[in-house]
């Protein structure tokens, strides 16, 4: 997928370089910096390409992310990729900014070890992260007082053993009581000209599902979608679903199929 991740600051200059392949050279970020930091604003891109090599990246807290890759890639792929190291990022350091990234590059060339491997995504999930790369440093409470890592010492998705869903290891979550919530969280968005004609509206909605049930449940969930509705010949009032976002949690398959949110919390 990509030959490397690089965080640079705002000037362009690195703060973070990981290779994976060994295909580029070092100082391939100067590309970057030609294209996007001395280019104009409006000429900027997030996704060019120079002499073959793919550039992607994405700004955020006045820093660049970027992945270059010499192969033929998917730029959508390397994007989603550097918004979940973002995430993992936030968890680990709350505030993402360069002292941040300065402070904890350790633990930064860490995560993107265990997050991508010769150029592919791997463990994304920071709740799995979390089991075996600590704040105290990696493998710090595996290895203390040991010669070697037993199968039984290591988490569950470094041996494998967690499955299909790494964010939800099997015989974890115990509860007396089984319930489920769901908050339904809306922001309309709406345009008035002077004389109260509505120019363009929206409603962005989200759906948060807290979970307290035990062992591996699996959850469906239905919503008065147009879509389904006019699929089943039913009436009633029904929303237009568009730029739908899951957790990865969520059998997207299923969803496109049949219009049921099925997924294992």
């Amino acid at each position: 997928m990509a030959s490397s991740y690089m965080i640079l600051d705002s000037k362009g200059s690195p703060l973070i370089h990981r290779t994976y392949r060994g295909d580029i050279s070092q100082d391939i970020y100067t590309n970057f910096q030609r294209h996007v930091i001395d280019e104009e604003e409006i000429n900027v891109k997030p996704v060019f390409e120079v002499q073959g090599v793919t550039y992607t990246f994405v700004k955020a807290y006045d820093l660049y992310f970027l992945m270059v890759s010499n192969i033929n890639t998917c730029s959508l792929l390397q994007i989603a990729f550097i918004r979940r190291t973002l995430s993992v990022f936030e968890s680990y350091f709350k505030v993402i900014n360069e002292e941040t990234v300065r402070d904890n590059f350790v633990i930064i060339y860490e995560l993107l070890d265990e997050m991508c491997d010769f150029g592919y995504p791997q463990y994304t999930e920071d709740k799995v992260l979390k089991e075996y790369i600590t704040q105290e440093g990696l493998y710090s409470k595996y290895i203390l007082g040991n010669d070697t890592l037993s199968k039984k010492a290591l988490p569950a998705a470094v041996t494998g053993a967690g499955g299909a869903t790494p964010w939800r290891p099997p015989g974890k979550y115990h509860y007396s009581k089984n319930e489920v919530f769901l908050d339904v969280i809306e922001q309309i968005d709406i345009l008035v000209s002077a004389d109260g004609e509505t120019l363009s509206s929206e409603i962005i909605g989200t759906v948060r599902v807290t979970s307290k049930l035990s062992g591996m449940p699996l959850v469906r969930v239905g919503l008065n979608d147009k879509l389904l509705f006019d699929r089943q010949g039913r009436v009633g009032r029904a929303v237009d679903m568009e730029d739908v976002k899951f957790h990865q949690c969520v059998k997207i398959n299923q969803f496109e199929s049949d219009r049921m949110t099925s997924f294992v919390p």
